[in-house]
């Protein structure tokens, strides 16, 4: 029997490729490239300008990633010779590493899609699959694998990110434990890692670099979505059963259609209820508070750090070895080669607290990943520092952006819930829930909306026959509830281009 394939189908890979092509628009000869105008780029992390067409040349400098150059003249295929736009240096470099245009962070990433759609692809004619966790040592994933160090790395040289700082850490985590010639080559880049973290302390009022607003690792998966739903938020599949369990998890969810939060203004922040806590008497600059949250390494801190990038504000940087006394339930990512770490943000920007009253403003001046929910003992808290002119009561999160916002616009709209609902074989809860949404610039689309849940134990027993509010507060009777039977949820989220995207998740049932 003949079986007659449909030849005018687009598969997931030329589906990719058809994505790629618009984008990767560059040009890849050097000789094309002789033509029309004479500047350059490098799209290497560090370019070496030698002083001779040969490999053991002198190398007389060394030229940052999308650094412009002059090209004079190209000797041959492989060597070109360049100077600086004010003729202050002269030399010769690879003219694979030279473009038309300066690389972009967007082209990376979709680079980045296609080895990983690659080593997907090799990954199944090996018969190796997710389960068993085997890395086929192969050549041809060999190679994928050094591409994707050197996009990385190429990626943080254009703009340092924690973001970044994560995937090359789980890409040196899963080739660690492969076959020796992968985690050779794991251990060639791991002091990557040190040097990332010396550049993420960075000036940015000096520095105009661009924010990354996801993972390197996420571009493939933004691909797949958009392929699913299309760019139109209408498209989405609509919310039915389990879009509460959904929106209590942190799962993107489409919203009612894009408003404040587009293109390129967005926000950053943290939610509040019981996880916001008074720190001390009030300061020369004001009262302080702390506010929580959830983590599972230093990248938590990934969106603020990008923040900090957009509002053009200092930075500094500090990483330690975490010193836990407990952390056997943590589920936190160690980083290769050095264990759990620690990281202290020290900056100043400008941030608003969402209550109930309105809009507050204040600034953070410190935020700090010291461990997750299943973490204690530990020396530096997970928390941001914040400080108001004033006493602030009833904060339920916590957000900065980088767009202007007009309080007097800012529309609250605040739904109280309790209800009783099953807990255990032999026990109820009543839950106490507040939501919160926030229409910023009053058109009456929800621009950000949080979630504050707290679930209390309620019984009786035989001895006394009543329920809690007739027992004594020390029976027990009304308590809070602990351990995995809880389901307190203190959640942040912000409708950007019509998803609703969470800036910040805590679940207590994370850790009993």
């Amino acid at each position: 029997m003949k079986i007659k394939r449909n030849t005018t189908s687009i598969t997931g890979w030329r589906w990719l490729q058809l994505c790629l092509v618009p984008i990767l628009v560059i040009c890849f000869s050097p000789a094309a490239c002789a033509e029309g105008s004479t500047t350059r780029y490098s799209h290497a992390t560090l370019l070496k300008i030698r002083a001779n067409a040969a490999t053991d040349a002198a190398v007389v400098g060394k030229w940052p990633i999308n650094q412009a150059m002059i090209l004079l003249d190209q000797h041959d295929k492989r060597w070109c010779e360049v100077e600086l736009p004010d003729a202050s240096q002269r030399g010769f470099v690879a003219c694979s590493f030279l473009y038309e245009e300066p690389l972009t962070l967007e082209q990376i990433e979709m680079e980045a899609a296609k080895e990983v759609l690659a080593f997907n692809r090799a990954t199944l004619r090996t018969g190796s699959d997710y389960y068993n966790h085997s890395i086929p040592n192969t050549q041809g994933l060999y190679k994928s694998f050094d591409a994707l160090f050197t996009l990385l790395d190429r990626h943080f040289a254009i703009s340092p990110s924690l973001y970044t700082y994560a995937d090359y850490n789980r890409l040196l985590l899963v080739l660690q434990s492969a076959p020796p010639e992968m985690s050779n080559l794991a251990n060639s880049r791991l002091g990557q890692l040190a040097a990332m973290r010396d550049a993420l302390s960075q000036d940015f009022t000096t520095r105009n670099l661009p924010p990354v607003r996801h993972a390197i690792g996420e571009r493939l998966d933004l691909l797949l979505q958009q392929r699913r739903f299309g760019d139109a938020v209408q498209k989405a599949e609509p919310q039915g059963a389990g879009a509460e369990t959904s929106l209590s998890r942190g799962i993107a969810q489409p919203a009612e259609k894009a408003s404040f939060f587009t293109g390129k203004k967005w926000a950053a922040g943290w939610a509040g209820g019981g996880m916001v806590s008074r720190m001390r008497v009030r300061e020369s600059e004001g009262f302080v508070y702390s506010v929580g949250f959830d983590g599972t390494g230093p990248w938590a801190l990934a969106d603020v750090y990008e923040m900090a990038k957009s509002l053009r504000v200092p930075v500094k940087a500090t990483f330690s070895k975490m010193e836990a006394e407990d952390s056997s339930l943590s589920v936190m990512l160690d980083t290769s080669g050095r264990g759990p770490e620690t990281l202290i943000l020290d900056l100043r920007m400008p941030i608003w607290a969402i209550t109930a009253q309105g809009l507050v403003a204040g600034t953070v001046r410190r935020v700090s990943f010291g461990g997750d929910a299943c973490t204690s003992g530990g020396k530096v808290p997970t928390a941001a520092e914040v400080v108001f002119s004033k006493p602030v009561k009833g904060i339920h999160g916590i957000f900065a952006t980088n767009a202007s916002i007009d309080p007097a616009k800012a529309v609250i709209s605040v739904r109280n819930r309790t209800f009783l609902g099953p807990l255990d074989s032999d026990e109820n809860t009543f839950t106490q829930r507040v939501d919160m949404s926030v229409d910023l610039d009053g058109d009456g689309v929800a621009d950000l909306r949080t979630v504050v849940s707290n679930d209390s134990s309620v019984g009786s027993t035989s001895g006394n026959g009543f329920m809690h509010a007739l027992a004594r507060p020390g029976d027990g009777h009304f308590r809070r509830v602990a351990g995995w039977y809880a389901n307190d949820v203190f959640m942040l989220q912000s409708n950007e281009d019509g998803w609703w995207r969470t800036l910040s998740r805590y679940d207590v049932v994370t850790c009993t």
